[in-house]
């Protein structure tokens, strides 16, 4: 067995402590440490074939921080080196077109994402048969792109051949059947087709109950889905408990101060808002004003929805005066979140 060169060494000492740094959450230090692997492993004609991987750590990095701009030309230049690798047909192509294709996504390009999205399908298909479930996987990213685009009829579609490749693949009681039924409803919701999405949440939540447990964070998210399913409807009176419920999973399983408990005592306070309770309220949206400045930092856009939230409530009540003050820094908060970060 051949030792690897000194050039090779410093290559995986370079990513190694990339990685460990980015476990920290040191990213400008992980930036640092795959750059230079980088660099490392194209300087080195015997090193080519870990630049793809090299890239791929940098975009994965930037797309880690939503920095979308940044990780696209290392996202394209890895999909080229493996394609010059492998070939254009290889699976790992595929699945190189699919992340270029988030990032595409992620910027608005839905126009280029879409082609990127229908090449790795094919090759999928062809490479590993039509019933593989990174085929499925392809299918959903597709569904996705297509809800966004209001495409819901060809989303569907995608969604429900995902489904049934899964539910072939892996059986009917599967977290993966689950995930993509969540999706299927939430693709309903947005179409307003309110029943179906009642009933495809509840698939969805039964399966997620029966394979991860009651008091599972995913089965939390699919009762906080039917809630704001059936809070959207008038249903008031069904939603609250399931809210509730959801909120004692997350408290349970995340801890009182994450922001996935901040979301649930937001909506929360919208119910208690729309059934006259403002006390209540008041008391709901202030909770989550503190976890989510807390957690995510004052000036983020989940803290500028819980303002606007609580500046109705306080119109509500005839302060009018205080509300303007958390109007107008919701304003600010807008104001300055970049475009990329607003899309779906």
């Amino acid at each position: 067995m051949n030792r690897p060169s000194a050039r090779e060494r410093l290559w995986q000492r370079f990513s190694t402590a990339g990685d460990r740094a980015l476990d920290r959450g040191e990213l400008d230090d992980a930036e640092r440490f795959y750059l230079a692997a980088l660099s490392a492993s194209e300087a080195t004609p015997s090193l080519q074939h870990y630049v793809s991987t090299s890239l791929l750590n940098v975009a994965q990095l930037y797309k880690s921080q939503q920095r979308w701009r940044d990780a696209e030309p290392f996202a394209r230049r890895a999909l080229e080196t493996k394609e010059g690798e492998l070939g254009v047909e290889h699976p790992d192509v595929a699945v190189d077109l699919n992340n270029l294709a988030v990032l595409f996504i992620r910027q608005g390009k839905y126009g280029e994402a879409e082609p990127l999205y229908q090449r790795s399908l094919e090759i999928l298909r062809e490479q590993l048969g039509d019933d593989h479930p990174h085929v499925a996987t392809t299918l959903s990213n597709l569904a996705a792109l297509y809800k966004v685009e209001r495409r819901f009829l060809e989303s569907e579609a995608h969604y429900k051949d995902a489904i049934a490749i899964q539910e072939r693949a892996f059986g009917r009681d599967n977290a993966e059947v689950a995930r993509s039924l969540y999706n299927l409803a939430g693709l309903y919701r947005a179409a307003r087709r309110y029943a179906d999405a009642e009933r495809a949440y509840l698939h969805s939540l039964e399966i997620q109950e029966k394979v991860l447990g009651p008091d599972h964070p995913d089965v939390a998210s699919d009762l906080a889905n039917l809630a704001r399913l059936l809070y959207l409807q008038g249903k008031l009176d069904r939603a609250e408990p399931l809210y509730r419920r959801a909120l004692k999973i997350r408290i349970k399983a995340l801890g009182a101060e994450h922001p996935d408990v901040a979301t649930c005592l937001n909506n929360l306070g919208l119910l208690s808002l729309l059934r006259g309770k403002y006390r209540q309220a008041d008391l709901h949206f202030r909770r989550s004003l503190k976890i989510l400045e807390k957690a995510l930092g004052p000036d983020h856009s989940s803290v500028a929805l819980t303002l606007e939230n609580y500046a109705a409530l306080l119109r509500k009540t005839g302060r009018d005066a205080e509300a303007e003050v958390y109007e107008a820094r919701a304003r600010d908060i807008e104001a300055a979140v970049p475009p990329e970060e607003l899309m779906p």
